[in-house]
């Protein structure tokens, strides 16, 4: 009990002198986030005779870069790549629309195949407010997978693709037996999941919840907005259902044999500002 009052006034403290700053408007265009970067990431493998770039996107909560998402669209096409991802968190859970990401994803299906997975604010939509983002994207052309994967051929190479739609918290039975199937497949296997906690021994000590040491070779995962605020040779600060100096906020995370990539998102959902943690778009070359 202690130990939670601590934290809580730790981080009470911290968001009121943030606040400040932001409404002194002292706080950098770099801290203020007024646009995003491209990161590049690449990944070695035996497995693929070519390369594969990915897009990734995730954590757009409802945010927009031009009209209409222009810039984010525009970023995405000079990229170039094989596939796009789309690691969730696109909508807000707090209201069940989601006209913006339907215009971004119709547009990103001109470019390359979209594959999409659930993350939790979308998964509360779909089972509180029986939202129908799942439907309308698969319309335009989405790649929705929902707790399922299938073998793609990209670039002459078999890829095995997979989603988990729930949080670490709502695993279920359905999410167990996909992954039993999925972890039996002999190819390449690519994870889209919204929630790094999977991989994460300090938030899943559920051993049959977790994906440490599963035979994964690249996760694609977001959730966690670059710990909020990035300190220089520590990392992120706080994540609300982690704690503060969470692990695996960002960039390429080596777990076991499994490569967890982090995006640090390109958006947020709550008012407190971020430091030191630009939002990005994420360029991944599996070679």
């Amino acid at each position: 009990m202690e130990k939670i009052c601590l934290n809580s006034i730790i981080f009470s403290a911290a968001a009121r002198i943030l606040f400040l700053l932001a409404f002194l408007g002292v706080l950098p265009d770099s801290m203020k986030n007024q646009t995003f970067e491209t990161t590049e990431i690449n990944i070695n493998t035996h497995k693929l005779q070519n390369p594969v770039r990915l897009a990734v996107l995730s954590d757009l909560h409802m945010h927009e870069y031009g009209k209409d998402n222009a810039d984010l669209v525009s970023a995405v096409r000079e990229l170039d790549p094989d596939l796009i991802t789309v690691i969730g968190d696109m909508m807000n859970k707090s209201e069940n629309e989601y006209g913006i990401v339907i215009t971004l994803c119709r547009q990103l299906t001109e470019i390359a195949p979209v594959y999409f997975v659930y993350g939790n604010h979308e998964y509360d939509m779909i089972i509180k407010e029986k939202s129908k983002i799942g439907d309308d994207l698969k319309e335009i052309g989405v790649n929705v997978l929902d707790s399922e994967w299938h073998t793609i051929e990209v670039n002459g190479d078999l890829i095995d693709i997979g989603g988990l739609s729930r949080s670490p918290r709502y695993y279920n039975w359905t999410d167990t037996l996909m992954m039993q199937s999925y972890l039996q497949s002999k190819n390449f296997r690519l994870l889209l999941v919204h929630d790094p906690g999977f991989f994460d021994p300090r938030y899943t000590t559920n051993p049959d919840k977790t994906l440490i040491g599963k035979p994964i070779d690249v996760a694609l995962c977001g959730h966690r907005h670059g710990g909020q605020v990035d300190i220089p040779y520590i990392g992120g600060f706080y994540m609300p259902d982690v704690g503060f100096f969470p692990d695996l906020t960002a960039g390429d995370n080596l777990v076991g044999k499994t490569h967890v990539i982090v995006s640090r998102g390109l958006g947020d959902h709550n008012i407190l500002p971020r430091i030191n943690n630009p939002y990005e778009i994420l360029s991944v070359t599996i070679q």
